[in-house]
């Protein structure tokens, strides 16, 4: 049980209106609800928020009595006298007179649009009421609330979001983020309006969420954005005065969270990392991980840059149904997409799409080749050379998982953005070892490899150059027919039934001294040998000249979620290791870490690998190629268990600790996460 301190201040100071209703301190208010703040539910703020509201505000009087504007300019008074201070602009202004373009009017924090409706409690609650200058309010509209680059991309925004807005506005076409010294403040308010109308009995239901549905009106982003201003803009005694006599002067209710500021975290939870690729939060999918899926689990193997464009894709591993699949001819300049071209997103449809199928865009013999919509710009490939990119949205990166260069080639990672042009692109890390081909350039291509085999090798086959041919003159009929992907022959119970991605490299120190961590992600029997390497694997072999480690796994063996590891003391059986051959020494200009183990019929199994080089070699080279920083990629890793990052010294994995085995195997995969 975790204890958590719940403090309070109570503000006094000059009111302008006196208390029409009683019950609203702190101590009276809340006396109804059971036990303390930790232990109040979101039902239990509900029911007295809506008991509590004693009086429901006209809009406009037409009597001059008591009214929506009345409120404002009491609870929102400027420095001044006879003065209010404007949400968006952070300045003040005559309260008199008002409503009119050239003076101030009354912001709805969450939009009439977006669920609040024309009359009734929600329509003039004052807690989520604001004076704003008219025409910026007109700027903000209905959007959502949220920094630039969230939903969409950064060269969307416009800072200020008005130029009559405060200098730290900014707005793109969906969202507006207000000042950063209101934004507690109204994502405190948007708190309130939630939980205040939460449906039920026929109420008003209003919904805060990073996941919004086109086909419902109710809802309003991002909560995690709100959920970060609420803590990057904590309550002041300017909001704690306000919170007081709205409800003794005007409404008779409370907002709970600027009372108690950790109600937010107990009934919204904890916020999402920020999306990197301006697309919004990933929704919808388990664990917000791309369902599991990773480079080279779906490729292209046919394209017509010839009017129409037509693309040709191949499942190599289940695509879950409610995948979001995205397509683009945008360049990645190794952190981000460029917005200069287009993208088409699928959405695997019920049922999902098996390994081996072929399905595509832009051609109705391909399956879903006329079901792509449109996700920014236009997808339009240049028959003078292009690339395509194809991936999905992780919880705070982009999963990328399959490429094509038809431009001779792929360019260096991190130039400046616009030397990429509409024809060029860096390789994403991802993609380095598996996933991509690089062709000559020609107008069109078809792949006519092998359509059956392991994933593993028809991913190498996809991935070669002499697997294609290509045209300048002839369009091609895109591959329809489907591939069967067979399952590796590796016996499930060799190394006492560890294979692949069982283990997992977490952190590499090459700087002396050597330090190597893992993570089992199964349990490893007792007994189990496990060997760990420097040396290059070739394809078929280990190359001799460096060295190799033996763990042989204790009594009881290592249960799954165990991290162990070698060359510090802090981790468990590091002093357990001895030596099987050479000497292993990490060279900190660049290396490669393979771990091992023999199946009962002496064959390798390969279970990790990680590379600090930046890619891996091909197989098959004459031994010396390889050097003492190279290594072949083990076929068997080609789906899941290698690691590929760039050059470093050092390195740790820092990403997600829980979930399933496939989604934390492809986490520890990306090289984001590292």
């Amino acid at each position: 049980h975790t204890a958590h301190l719940w403090i309070q201040f109570f503000i006094l100071g000059p009111l302008v209106s006196t208390a029409t209703y009683s019950g609203c301190d702190i101590a009276t208010y809340y006396q109804s609800l059971v036990g303390t703040p930790e232990d109040w539910s979101r039902s239990d703020l509900h029911d007295l928020l809506g008991t509590t509201h004693r009086n429901i505000l006209p809009y406009t009087s037409s009597s001059g009595g008591d009214d929506a504007w009345k409120a404002l300019i009491d609870l929102d008074s400027g420095s001044a006298p006879d003065t209010v201070k404007l949400i968006y602009s952070g300045i003040d202004v005559p309260a008199n007179p008002h409503g009119t373009s050239s003076t101030w009017n009354r912001e709805h924090l969450w939009p009439k649009s977006r669920g609040v409706e024309y009359e009734g409690a929600d329509f003039t609650d004052v807690h989520h009421l604001r004076p704003a200058d008219a025409n910026v309010n007109s700027a903000r509209n209905n959007k959502h609330f949220s920094e630039c680059g969230i939903a969409e991309a950064m060269s969307e925004c416009t800072t200020p979001a008005h130029p009559e807005a405060a200098v730290d506005t900014s707005a793109d076409p969906t969202t507006f983020s207000p000042p950063a010294s209101v934004r507690g403040d109204i994502a405190r308010a948007l708190f309130y309006m939630d939980v205040r109308y939460s449906g039920g009995n026929d109420e008003l239901d209003l919904v805060l969420t990073d996941c919004l549905d086109p086909n419902e009106s109710n809802q309003l982003g991002y909560l995690s954005q709100l959920l970060k201003w609420h803590e990057q803009d904590p309550v002041d005694d300017a909001e704690r005065t306000r919170n007081l006599q709205a409800c003794q002067a005007w409404q008779g209710n409370r907002n709970p969270f600027v009372d108690f500021p950790n109600l937010a975290s107990q009934i919204f939870g904890t916020p999402s990392p920020d999306p990197s690729w301006g697309n919004g939060y990933p929704c919808g999918l388990p664990d917000g991980t791309c369902s599991g899926l990773g480079g080279g689990d779906v490729m292209i193997v046919t394209v017509n840059s010839d009017n129409p464009d037509v693309v040709a894709l191949v499942a190599l591993s289940d695509l879950p149904e409610g995948t979001d699949l995205y397509m683009t001819d945008n360049a990645w300049t190794g952190s981000s997409f460029q917005t200069n071209e287009g993208t088409v997103k699928l959405t695997i449809p019920t049922g999902g799409i098996s390994a081996g199928t072929v399905f595509g865009y832009g051609d109705a013999s391909l399956l879903h080749g006329n079901d792509w919509i449109g996700a920014g710009g236009t997808f339009s490939l240049a028959a003078s050379g292009d690339t395509i990119l194809l991936y999905c949205l992780g919880a705070n990166n982009i999963v990328h998982l399959g490429g094509l260069s038809l431009s001779n080639g792929w360019a260096q990672s991190g130039l400046d953005p616009s030397s990429y042009g509409t024809s060029t692109s860096a390789l994403p890390a991802g993609l380095s070892s598996i996933g991509a081909v690089a062709l000559p350039h020609k107008d069109n291509v078809i792949y006519n490899g092998p359509q059956s085999g392991t994933k593993g090798a028809i991913q190498t086959s996809i991935s070669t150059e002499g697997s294609w041919n290509g045209s300048d003159s002839q369009r091609y009929n895109p591959i329809t027919t489907s591939f069967t992907v067979t399952i590796p022959t590796t016996s499930a119970m060799d190394c006492n039934g560890v294979g692949p991605g069982d283990i997992m490299i977490i952190l590499m120190n090459s700087d002396n001294p050597d330090t190597v961590a893992f993570v089992a992600l199964s349990d490893i029997s007792e007994g189990t040998e496990l060997y760990m390497t420097d040396n290059a694997w070739t394809g078929s072999k280990f190359r001799s000249g460096e060295g190799t480690k033996k763990l042989t796994i204790p009594n009881g063996g290592i249960s799954t979620g165990t991290i162990f590891g070698y060359g510090d003391a802090n981790l468990d059986y590091s002093d357990n290791w001895v030596g099987a051959g050479g000497t292993f020494s990490l060279s900190a200009s660049g290396d490669t870490v393979l771990l091992y183990c023999f199946s009962d019929a002496n064959d390798y199994v390969h279970l990790a690998a990680l590379s600090f080089t930046g890619d891996w070699e091909i197989p098959g080279l004459p031994d010396s190629d390889y050097g003492t920083s190279k290594s072949a990629l083990p076929a068997s890793l080609s789906d899941v268990g290698a690691v590929t990052i760039g050059h470093v010294d050092n390195c740790r994995y820092d990403g997600r600790t829980f979930g399933s085995k496939t989604v934390l195997q492809q986490a520890i995969l990306d090289p984001d996460y590292w």
